[in-house]
């Protein structure tokens, strides 16, 4: 049977950093995959206009490769989602999720350096509180790397127990990558290509395949 699955993610980027391998195996096994952007990922930075329109442009190459089902922008703030109460972000993620109604979800995990990042994570929770949970089947906190590893928090850090096999896809996943170029570092930079295929690496030798995805599970429902 098909599923329905819904990524929701702060910024442009992180569904490739965080969970395409993962995406790539749902296109291919023919579910049906959302996604939600919460922060508009350039209101931050210099020269807005002109990386608001080069944000836009390279998520249209993404989704040639990606073929989402539905794209929804909820455009608070970059960087600056913390000026704005749970309450106000659950409400505009809430109305979406009760549009899909997934299966499956990815988002970011709670502890996570990024504000943006946290304060997303925290709103899908809520969200979830207050849901029959009987079409969820999983809940799946996704990594970015130079993020979700820098928040200092020993007791709760993220910490994988959930891998998906993404060695067919790893390629393609470099290539989703390459499209947001302006978010890759050189090497040995944490987001260099160099780094992005170790880890895929090293997660994969955690679960003795070539390459893999790590997720840490909120919710698993079988």
């Amino acid at each position: 049977m098909k599923k329905k699955v819904l990524v929701i993610a702060s910024h442009h980027d992180d569904e490739v950093f965080g969970c395409s391998g993962a995406i790539l195996k749902h296109k291919l096994n023919g579910d049906e995959i959302n996604i939600i952007f919460t922060a508009d990922g350039f209101t931050s930075r210099k020269h807005t206009n002109k990386k608001e329109n080069s944000r836009h442009n390279e998520l249209k190459k993404v989704n040639k490769i990606l073929n989402f089902k539905s794209i929804h922008h909820l455009d608070f703030l970059d960087n600056q989602m913390d000026n704005f109460s749970n309450l106000e972000i659950t409400l505009e993620i809430e109305k979406i999720f009760n549009q899909i109604r997934p299966n499956i979800i990815y988002t970011h995990h709670p502890n996570d350096l990024n504000i943006d990042h946290r304060k997303t994570s925290e709103a899908v929770l809520t969200v979830l509180r207050t849901k029959n949970l009987t079409n969820i089947e999983k809940i799946l906190f996704f990594e970015i790397v130079s993020s979700s590893h820098q928040f200092y928090d020993k007791h709760n850090q993220f910490s994988p127990n959930y891998f998906v096999d993404i060695s067919k896809f790893i390629n393609l996943k470099l290539k989703l990558c390459k499209i947001y170029n302006r978010e890759l570092d050189k090497f040995k930079g944490p987001r260099s290509l160099e780094a992005i295929k170790s880890l895929a690496i090293f997660r994969g030798s955690q679960v003795n395949v070539k390459y893999a995805e790590a997720f840490e599970v909120f919710r698993v429902i079988t």
